[in-house]
């Protein structure tokens, strides 16, 4: 397209970008760089120096291109005014909006301007961003509300667009009367308020504008009371849905604020935002809404169908709780509404029958959970809210393949079961993560007994060779999945011996240092220290921001590498999918940690060569996911991820005090002599011993070998298809019991009113069975 901007002529160009400069200038440069280099031409870039005093700084960029325009301030008029004065003297008739600290990817513009030009009612159009900090580096990203339906939807609660997104047609601006002046922070959030009315909005899928978390920034500076400036827009928009305004408390309001946003709300406050969401949200999708198309259908049904669905699967931490959203969920989604209850009221009986030592008798043809062993005490009374809170809060990941690690993956889940105390009842995911190798048909009847959930996929390692590669990539697998906000990743050949401590604060992580220095570097001169500082460069991390840890034997210095034992981490973080790309490509770049594979006794077998040669780096992509991220790691207590292997090296620990023992080989077959526990040098409390003691050495499952003519069908199918049968009959069984229990319970309850809905549809399905 022909740049009329640049060719002298007096043709104004197709879109004016505007830009507002202070006193912060320390990215100026980089702002307007990205706006000089879209591979869209036909622009200005208007630029307003609204008072700064610094002539020099403008005349400069005036002198860089043609297409750069300057309009000076005598006086400080406020980003507001200052904006409408860049707007006034621009030519163009779609304006393009960029703060001086933000950087806009090379298809920016042009992406908005075509989707402008495709769609005439179309007046209002921003996309996602990518989040960085001072310093360039991405710190994550947000997706923003893409439909017309969707954005309407969340200004309800908050602004749909960020700022340095936004293009607007000239004719809307003018028609509303451009910014709100008096508005020195929110304008933006005003211009849209006022915009909607007048025209349909979108956001583009794709992050084309990079947004800069600058602590120098306005709305950083002006934090306090932020919501204060714009409950005017929610107030309005609120009464013309017949509605009354009543989100003033801050915290409530950010729960469902950062709900919409696709984030988690902790347990214990889900249920209020819940209701609150839904009930504003029936009457939202009732309500007429101007340039209302056909697709605005399927658009409402899909809101409602993913709000639900993240809701159902997230649920309130009570049953009563649970009851009153699925209440509300019902007029928009019966089905989802309906099986969550009839899931929630089968827990619940398992729960009080499990605690009565009632588990359905013979009906159900199903052990009970492990109860603990003679001796362990059970927890009290004042501790079972803290338990339901930890039980929606964690999930705990581990492998299970055929050989000795299904008989470690079992050992695990009974020590969780029985010693874990409030994170007991927490949900289990164990991972099979390759078909040739999958546990025996009698393991996973054991996992079912313990309320294990089994997960069979098939995955493609980029290093197969390296046993751990299987582990990266099926925590990235069940990170991607709903779940529990924290995930607990636990190496096969632990157990737990107490309950652990979770609490993770500001940080968005937990895990133990290393246990001994191996590959890491404590700095120049070391051997690894090179290696250290390519993968650095090679993921984009700074070396020196790597923190120094130390470790668990000796207390050497080292730069953060973590025991891969136990990984404790927030699943809206991402750190097992970043951890996952960072593997990735330090084994395309051929980055082996050891040249010549050295030997390792492991939980699983003595390993060298080329099941080696990567040893170390799962461990290592952690470490640098964190940093890349910038997210912290809490360094747990010495008394979780305890390495019985290495227990010469450490001074005598108070047995009694142990919470997580990661055991190796110790616990296999031909280990006894050399097992700490079994000599009496580590003197476990007598309960746990017994338990211990009763289940050692721990011996293999082979894979049974069947003929063709034996097994006509796929081994690994029938296992998945047995245990798939096996499930559902036993649900079957439970949900009849329980909802025939729990039916007559809600009649005499409280919940009887809030659960009219879903009275008309248990009643039938509970006659049926």
């Amino acid at each position: 397209m022909e740049n009329r901007s640049e060719t002298g002529t007096d043709l104004a160009p197709r879109a004016s970008v505007v830009m507002t400069v202070y006193t912060d200038q320390r990215f100026l440069d980089a702002a307007v760089d990205s706006i000089l280099t879209q591979e869209f031409r036909d622009l200005e870039l208007v630029i307003v120096d609204d008072a700064t005093g610094d002539d020099a700084v403008f005349e400069a960029l005036a002198r860089r291109d043609p297409r750069i325009r300057i309009v000076t301030n005598p006086t400080n008029l406020g980003p507001a005014a200052a904006a409408n004065r860049g707007i006034e003297a621009a030519r163009g008739d779609i304006i393009v909006r960029l703060d001086c600290d933000d950087i806009a990817e090379p298809t920016h513009v042009g992406r908005l301007v075509a989707a402008l030009d495709e769609d005439s009612e179309l007046g209002l159009i921003g996309n996602a961003v990518t989040l960085i900090d001072e310093a360039d580096r991405v710190v994550g990203g947000q997706l923003m509300p893409e439909t017309d339906l969707a954005i309407r939807w969340t200004i309800l609660f908050h602004n749909p667009f960020y700022h340095s997104s936004m293009a607007y047609r000239r004719s809307g601006f003018e028609a509303v009367g451009g910014y709100k002046a008096d508005q020195w922070i929110s304008h933006d959030h005003y211009l849209c308020f006022a915009l909607l009315p007048l025209c349909r909005a979108r956001n583009l899928a794709e992050p084309l504008t990079r947004y800069r978390l600058n602590t120098q920034g306005l709305s950083t500076k002006h934090s306090k009371n932020a919501r204060n400036r714009t409950h005017p827009i929610r107030e309005a928009l609120w009464a013309k849905l017949g509605l009354t305004y009543d989100l003033y408390d801050d915290a409530f309001a950010r729960d469902m604020t950062e709900f919409i946003r696709g984030h988690e709300i902790a347990v214990e406050r889900r249920a209020a935002a819940y209701c609150k969401l839904l009930r504003v949200l029936r009457v939202f999708l009732a309500a007429a809404r101007p340039f209302e198309r056909a697709e605005d259908a399927d658009a409402a049904r899909q809101l409602a169908h993913d709000l639900v669905a993240r809701m159902l699967a997230s649920p309130p931490l009570r049953i009563h709780e649970m009851l009153r959203v699925c209440s509300l969920c019902w007029p928009l989604d019966r089905r989802a509404a309906t099986r969550a209850a009839m899931r929630r009221l089968a827990a619940g009986l398992r729960a009080r029958l499990r605690a009565t030592g009632k588990w359905l008798g013979e009906t159900a043809k199903i052990e009970p959970s492990p109860a603990p062993p003679p001796g362990v005490p059970a927890l009290p009374r004042e501790a079972d809210q803290a338990r339901d809170i930890a039980e929606k809060s964690v999930e705990f990941v581990l492998i299970a393949e055929a050989g000795i690690l299904e008989a470690q993956a079992l050992l695990l889940c009974e020590s969780i079961r029985c010693f874990a105390g409030a994170y007991s009842r927490c949900p289990i995911t164990v991972v099979s993560p390759r078909s040739s190798r999958r546990p025996s048909v009698s393991t996973l009847r054991k996992l079912e007994q313990m309320d294990v959930e089994y997960l069979p996929i098939e995955i493609e390692s980029y290093c197969p060779q390296y046993g751990t590669s299987y582990r990266i990539h099926a925590l990235a697998h069940v990170e991607r999945r709903p779940g529990p906000p924290i995930i607990v990743q636990l190496d096969s050949d632990t157990i737990f011996v107490a309950e652990p401590d979770f609490s993770l604060g500001a940080s968005s992580a937990a895990a133990r240092p290393v246990d001994v220095k191996g590959m890491c570097t404590t700095g120049p001169g070391d051997p690894f220290d090179s290696y250290w500082r390519k993968l650095c460069a090679l993921v984009g991390v700074d070396y020196e921001h790597l923190p120094i840890v130390h470790t668990t034997v000796g207390g050497q210095a080292v730069r953060a590498s973590y025991n891969g034992g136990l990984f404790v981490a927030k699943r809206a973080c991402g750190l097992f999918q970043r951890t996952e790309d960072i593997f990735r490509q330090l084994v395309a770049a051929d980055m082996k940690s050891w040249a010549d594979g050295p030997t390792y006794n492991t939980g699983t077998g003595v390993l060298h060569g080329e099941a080696t040669a990567y040893w170390g780096t799962s461990q290592a992509a952690f470490s640098l996911a964190a940093v890349a991220g910038n997210h912290s790691v809490r360094i747990l207590p010495d008394t979780h991820n305890f390495p019985l292997n290495n227990l010469a090296g450490l001074s005598a620990p108070d047995a009694a005090r142990l919470v997580h023992i990661h055991y190796h080989h110790l616990f296999s077959a031909g280990s006894a002599e050399a097992n700490p526990i079994l000599d009496g040098t580590l003197a476990l409390p007598a309960a746990i011993s017994e338990w211990l003691l009763a289940r050692l050495p721990l011996q293999e499952h082979p894979q049974p070998t069947v003929t063709t003519r034996d097994l006509p069908l796929d081994h690994d199918a029938l296992v998945r298809t047995n245990h798939d049968l096996s499930l559902q009959r036993d649900m079957l069984v439970r949900d009849r019991d329980a909802l025939r229990v729990e039916r007559d319970a809600i009649l005499a309850s409280r919940s009887w009113r809030l659960t009219a809905p879903l009275r008309w549809a248990l009643g039938p399905f509970a006659r049926r069975r």
